[in-house]
């Protein structure tokens, strides 16, 4: 037998096997989503009948899923304290714990945080604030993305807003604020949930397409006559932390000429954050 010719056979039919393999995922997959294109354009359409626009673009696929998940604190408040001012003096009241040290102090609740705190940082450009705010965000674990910190104002103020994400996907109403002075002065306040680890629980989320029809039942009910989706973005809402834990909800959120809506993903239900 000629073992080099057999090798050769062999080898081949491997490879057309795997192509054959190949071209099917990849219809399968080309199928199923013309089948979701198809679906997001007649959810356009109720929409529309219903006096709700919606560019269909926009409309996120039911693919695009976002599950269960919890977030087990890791964060230490002295520690927290520690970066931002050094030596510090812990007090508390029973409703919370304050941490002062040179340049302020910072205040933790059951579920937010104030803080009051002297950068020494001159502060003349939106950059300049942008960058103060990813350091603060830096020294309280928090994660976040650059180009997702909102700055607003001039001329010596600044509002800046600082969205938390986990594992990339945004957290919503629970974004950290903060004014900023062209001295570097501080004043901010927010939900604090900090970096922790992210552990994923079992669970399954309703379809985009489901979400957007229970959506629109929410606008009926509310008697509004006509509304403009302008943005679509599935993420996380923080539930009270509990013993170190918070909840993360799915979170369908829609923003509107009319303003923000929530819509759990796991029964369709608006939430009130």
């Amino acid at each position: 037998m000629d073992w080099s010719r057999a090798k050769t056979v062999i080898i081949a039919l491997l490879l057309a096997v795997n192509a054959f393999l190949l071209v099917t995922y990849i219809m399968r997959e080309n199928e199923a989503r013309g089948d979701e294109l198809t679906l997001r354009h007649e959810v356009s359409e109720i929409l529309s009948l219903q006096g709700i626009e919606v560019e269909e673009n926009i409309i996120p696929l039911d693919s695009v899923k976002i599950l269960f998940a919890t977030v087990k604190a890791r964060n230490d408040a002295e520690k927290l304290a520690l970066r931002l001012f050094g030596e510090v003096k812990e007090t508390s009241d029973g409703e919370g714990t304050v941490y002062s040290g040179a340049g302020g102090n910072i205040m933790f609740l059951k579920e937010a945080f104030s803080l009051v705190y002297e950068s020494g940082k001159s502060v003349q450009t939106p950059d300049d604030a942008r960058a103060l705010a990813e350091e603060i965000a830096r020294k309280l674990s928090v994660s976040t993305s650059r180009n997702l910190i909102e700055v607003s104002g001039g001329e010596g103020s600044y509002a800046v807003k600082i969205p938390q994400v986990f594992s990339g996907v945004r957290t919503f109403a629970s974004d950290i604020e903060l004014n900023i002075s062209s001295s570097g002065s501080i004043i901010g306040s927010g939900k604090f949930i900090g970096r922790g680890r992210l552990i994923r629980a079992e669970g399954e989320v309703l379809p985009t397409s489901s979400l957007m029809i229970k959506f629109a039942d929410v606008v009926k009910k509310q008697n509004i006559q006509s509304i403009k989706i302008l943005e679509i973005d599935p993420g996380y809402i923080a539930r009270t932390p509990v013993s170190g834990v918070v909840m993360l909800t799915p979170t369908l959120c829609l923003r509107t000429d009319a303003g923000v809506f929530y819509m759990n993903m796991t029964d369709g239900a608006p939430i009130m954050p």
